[in-house]
């Protein structure tokens, strides 16, 4: 006889990717609000200033970059993400009765939630990996539009 349990064996699978969707989440929550500070500052500072040419394009290309990775962060990991109603997770609950919940709860962890929850976490940190790439070549062209600026 064997101790190897399935189904909480499954359960346990499935405990990491959701901890990797609340990791993910957290680093895009974090990350917008870094973000937005040096827009903020661009926003304080840069109005009424006459710039050169190349440094006014540099620095709209890095706010512009950093508006962008905002938007990556809030639009595709930030925003929850409800498609269909798969069985054992609280979307399906939610249309529920008492025994239909009873049963989907008597059915224990089932291995394709497990693929489904690991692939949302994939792609939610594929997202924030997208948007941090995207803010580094932001921060690149402000910084060389304030050089040009000051040379």
């Amino acid at each position: 006889m064997s101790d190897f349990d399935f189904d909480a064996r499954v359960a346990e699978a499935k405990r990491q990717p959701l901890a990797e969707l609340g990791r993910a989440d957290a680093k895009a929550a974090s990350l917008v609000t870094a973000f937005a500070v040096p827009v903020a500052v661009l926003a304080a500072v840069m109005p009424g200033r006459h710039l050169p040419v190349a440094a006014s394009i540099l620095i709209a290309l890095g706010s512009a970059g950093l508006v962008g990775a905002m938007l990556i962060l809030l639009l595709r990991v930030i925003m929850p993400s409800i498609k269909g109603a798969p069985r054992g997770t609280y979307l399906y609950w939610a249309t529920c009765d008492p025994p239909a919940l009873i049963e989907d709860l008597k059915a224990g962890a089932r291995p394709e939630d497990v693929i489904r929850v690991s692939q949302l976490a994939t792609r939610k940190h594929s997202w924030v990996s997208t948007s941090i790439y995207v803010t580094a070549s932001a921060l690149i062209c402000l910084v060389l539009g304030v050089l040009a600026a000051l040379i």
